[in-house]
């Protein structure tokens, strides 16, 4: 089964590039503007390293481990039933051979003869229904593990998204972008880099949470 766990830093690694935008209620005189713009030290862009946010984003990283944990085990389960089933089919094969080479022989009656094969048919039906359980529950856990990965990262995204735009009304930012593999943003100055800022508050939060539980 692939590693699909790297569909969750995938959606996620997506999710960081949210865009912010101040949409003003009202305009404000060209005079205001200008004054705001002098006397501000805050950039009003900014942006968040996703790559570097994913790899510390201690939440995430729990997530991530708890998924791969599961994943972990299913694998080894359905690999488990998988080579008990091959022994099955090896032995199945195995009487089979011996069936016809005491017919060949002359050392069976034709009654014994159809009656052991008409055991060995069903036996082998059983297999392959055995063989069925198992491809479609590969396929039902396959699923599951996307589906948990979609709801925790729509989980994670909000949280950060909703931290972003805390921290863009704080701080007065106007955008907050994301650079990183793969993001619109090709060459960035490290003077407006805030995913230090972000992972401590994400980081924080995550950890008062764990101390109340």
């Amino acid at each position: 089964m692939k590693n699909l766990s790297l569909i969750l830093n995938i959606l996620l690694l997506l999710g960081v590039g949210y865009l912010f935008m101040d949409k003003f209620s009202s305009k404000e005189a060209p005079k205001e503007e200008v004054a705001v713009e002098e006397t501000a030290d805050v950039p009003k862009i900014v942006y968040v390293n996703a790559d570097t946010l994913l790899n510390r984003y201690e939440r995430f990283q729990v997530k991530k481990k708890e998924i791969e944990a599961r994943e972990k085990r299913e694998d080894n389960a359905l690999k488990g039933r998988g080579r008990s089933l091959e022994k099955d089919v090896r032995a199945l094969q195995q009487e089979m051979m011996s069936l016809e080479q005491e017919w060949q022989g002359g050392n069976m009656a034709r009654v014994d003869y159809e009656t052991r094969g008409q055991k060995l048919m069903e036996k082998q039906q059983k297999l392959a229904a055995k063989e069925q359980s198992i491809m479609q529950d590969q396929q039902r856990i396959a699923g599951e593990i996307i589906k948990e990965g979609q709801r925790i990262n729509d989980e994670l995204q909000a949280e950060i998204k909703d931290k972003l735009g805390s921290l863009k009304s704080e701080m007065g930012y106007e955008y907050i972008l994301s650079y990183g593999m793969g993001s619109g943003v090709l060459v960035a100055d490290e003077r407006y880099d805030i995913t230090e800022k972000v992972l401590s508050i994400l980081n924080t939060k995550a950890a008062e949470e764990a101390a109340g539980e």
